[in-house]
C-alpha cells in the first residue's frame, strides 16, 4: 500500500513592532511631576518627544537605529500642545531610545531596546 503525503506550508507574518513610550518624572518643587514623555511608534519608524511641564527647560528623545546611526528629537514648542517627531527612512529601524529632560545634566528614562 502506497501512502501519499501532502505537504502543508505554514507562513507566518513578521510580528509588528509594538509602540513604546516612557515618561520622566523629575519636575516641580518636589521633583515628582511629569516633565515629559517620549517614545517610538509606527513600526519603529517614528520617534517623538513631548514636553509636559512649563519650566522652560524642554524635553527630547535620543534614538539609535539598527545601522548604528543615532540622534535626537526635541519638542519644539515647550509644554504647549503638540510634540516633536522624527521619522526614520530607508531600511533601518529604531533599535532603542531614551526620553530625557533638556537639563544639564539631562534626567533620562532607562534606555529602551525594541
Amino acid at each position: 500500500m502506497l501512502a501519499a503525503v501532502t505537504g502543508v506550508g505554514l507562513w507566518l507574518a513578521p510580528a509588528a513592532a509594538a509602540d513604546s513610550s516612557r515618561s520622566v518624572y523629575y519636575c516641580g518643587s518636589w521633583l515628582n511631576k511629569r516633565c515629559g514623555y517620549g517614545g517610538v511608534t509606527d513600526n519603529n519608524l517614528r520617534v517623538f518627544a513631548c514636553d509636559t511641564y512649563a519650566n522652560g527647560e524642554g524635553f527630547f528623545t535620543q534614538w539609535w537605529l539598527t545601522n548604528g546611526e543615532s540622534g535626537w528629537v526635541a519638542d519644539p514648542n515647550g509644554s504647549e500642545a503638540g510634540c516633536g517627531e522624527w521619522w526614520a527612512t530607508g531600511a533601518s529601524r529604531v533599535a532603542s531610545y531614551q526620553a530625557c529632560t533638556n537639563t544639564r545634566p539631562p534626567i533620562c528614562s532607562e534606555r529602551i531596546w525594541l
